[in-house]
């Protein structure tokens, strides 16, 4: 009986002391956050990016900075998988230290293929006549680059308009019974952009 009480104190006691020592322990030393960008191969900012830690363990986002951030990471080697649509599925190990915030490298994603074209311009105007300043209807409109024609009409108010152009520098040749072809040449279509050339006949 004697025994079993002198075991019992000392379990009471090994308990008490384990309690201080937890009371007494700086959890945040042993927990912390990683941090860090998703970008392209030229350090663009990837948006929306899912972003794994641990096997998905946490899982995020990339932010519109290409940021993202995960909290309540404990001490030790932590593994973090990045994926999006048209690039390959990038991986990497980071030992963490704790006791606060961990900013991991950039993590670059290689794209799978081709990435998207230019945004094309457009070119627009009106045609009139030269003796009247009156709008000429049904003018051949011909925008060439490269020697490739694409050809649109003017409408009854002489207007004229073709989208969807890659960028580059054209030829404006306007052509109409009556009337002298007339030329313009050295027109430079930007990506994004509307240029307007307005064309008079005689």
């Amino acid at each position: 009986m004697l025994r079993s009480r002198g075991f019992l104190s000392l379990a009471c006691v090994v308990l008490v002391t384990l309690l201080v020592a937890c009371e007494n322990l700086d959890v945040e030393q042993f927990i912390g956050s990683l941090l860090g960008r998703v970008t392209d191969e030229a350090g663009q900012p990837l948006v929306s990016a899912t972003v794994l830690l641990d096997a998905g363990l946490q899982s995020t986002v990339s932010g519109g900075d290409g940021s993202y951030r995960f909290d309540l990471v404990w001490v030790g080697e932590h593994s973090i998988w990045v994926s999006l649509l048209g690039y390959e599925t990038t991986s990497l190990s980071v030992m963490f230290q704790g006791g606060g915030e961990m900013v991991i490298s950039d993590l670059k994603l290689v794209r799978t293929g081709p990435g998207p074209g230019p945004e094309p311009g457009s070119i627009s105007g009106t045609v009139t006549a030269s003796n009247t300043s009156a709008p000429v209807a049904g003018a051949t409109v011909r925008l060439a680059r490269a020697g490739t024609p694409i050809t649109t009409t003017t409408n009854d108010s002489g207007n004229y308009e073709r989208g969807d152009l890659e960028p580059g520098t054209y030829s404006i040749e306007v052509s109409k019974d009556g009337y002298q072809t007339t030329t313009i040449n050295e027109v430079v279509v930007n990506e994004d952009e509307d240029v307007v050339r307005d064309i008079v006949l005689t």
